[in-house]
C-alpha cells in the first residue's frame, strides 16, 4: 500500500496552546477534552457538585478513631472468649458477651444512622445519650422555644466545667437553668450552623465564647455573660 502522503508532503497539525482545547478532528461528535481534564486533574466542575442545603444541618453518627478502637477491642475478646479453650466455658461465654457488648455499642448507632444532631426550619434536633450507647433517643425543640444557642471550648478539666472538649448549649426560653451538651464523638461546623440558623430563626442568636479554661475566674464570669445575656 503506498503512503497518501510522501516524506515531503506530510500535513501536519498546528500547534496547539496548552490551555486550548484541540479542535474536534472528526465532526459532528461532542468534544470531550473539558471533562476529560477534569476527571484526569481530580477536580470537579462546579455544573457537577452539588452544594449542601442552605435550611438544613444534619450531623449523623459515624466511625471515629476512638470507636474504632472499641470494635477492635471488643472483637478481640469475642476471639479470646471462642478460641480460648484451655479455660471454663463460664470464662469463654463472659468474654465473649463482654466483647459482644463493647463492639455493638459502636455498630448499632453507625448502622442505625441515629442522628446526633440536626437543625432545619422546624427546630433542632439533639441526640441524648443513654445506657451503653444502645438507645439513643432525640430531643425535638422548635425554633419558637429557642432564645439562643452558644459555643464554647473548655481547655482543662475541672470538676465545675467538666471534659476538656467543645459544648454547645441550646438555651429554651424561660429557662433558668441549662445544661451544656459536649461535642465529642462528632464535629461541629459554627459557619454551618449559624447559615441555617440565620435563614430559619433570624431572631435566634449563635453565640461563640470561644475558649474558656475554668481555672480562671475571667474567662468563666465571661462565659456566664454569654449564656445570661439576653438576645
Amino acid at each position: 500500500m503506498t503512503d497518501p502522503y510522501p516524506p515531503g508532503d506530510r500535513r501536519e497539525e498546528p500547534a496547539v496552546d496548552p490551555d486550548q482545547a484541540r479542535p474536534n478532528a472528526v465532526p459532528g461528535l461532542p468534544q470531550t477534552a473539558g471533562l476529560a481534564s477534569e476527571a484526569t486533574s481530580g477536580q470537579t466542575s462546579g455544573r457537577y457538585s452539588v452544594p449542601p442545603d442552605p435550611g438544613c444541618y444534619e450531623i449523623r453518627f459515624r466511625l471515629t478513631g476512638l470507636g474504632a478502637y472499641s470494635v477492635i477491642f471488643g472483637l478481640v475478646l469475642i476471639a479470646v472468649g471462642v478460641f480460648q479453650t484451655q479455660s471454663s466455658l463460664y470464662d469463654r461465654v463472659s468474654f465473649a458477651a463482654l466483647g459482644g457488648l463493647v463492639a455493638l455499642r459502636e455498630i448499632i448507632p453507625i448502622v442505625s444512622r441515629k442522628i446526633l444532631f440536626r437543625a432545619d426550619p422546624a427546630g433542632t434536633t439533639l441526640s441524648a445519650p443513654a445506657w451503653f450507647g444502645f438507645s439513643h433517643s432525640t430531643v425535638f425543640i422548635p425554633w419558637t422555644d429557642i432564645k439562643k444557642i452558644a459555643l464554647y471550648k473548655i481547655t482543662r478539666w475541672t470538676r465545675r466545667g467538666g471534659r476538656t472538649g467543645s459544648y454547645m448549649i441550646i438555651m429554651p426560653c424561660g429557662a433558668a437553668h441549662v445544661r451544656a451538651r459536649r461535642i465529642g464523638t462528632w464535629r461541629l461546623d459554627p459557619e454551618r450552623l449559624t447559615a441555617v440558623v440565620a435563614r430559619a430563626a433570624p431572631g435566634v442568636p449563635v453565640v461563640d465564647a470561644g475558649d474558656v479554661d475554668p481555672w480562671v475566674d475571667a474567662d468563666m464570669k465571661r462565659l456566664q455573660a454569654v449564656v445570661e445575656q439576653q438576645p
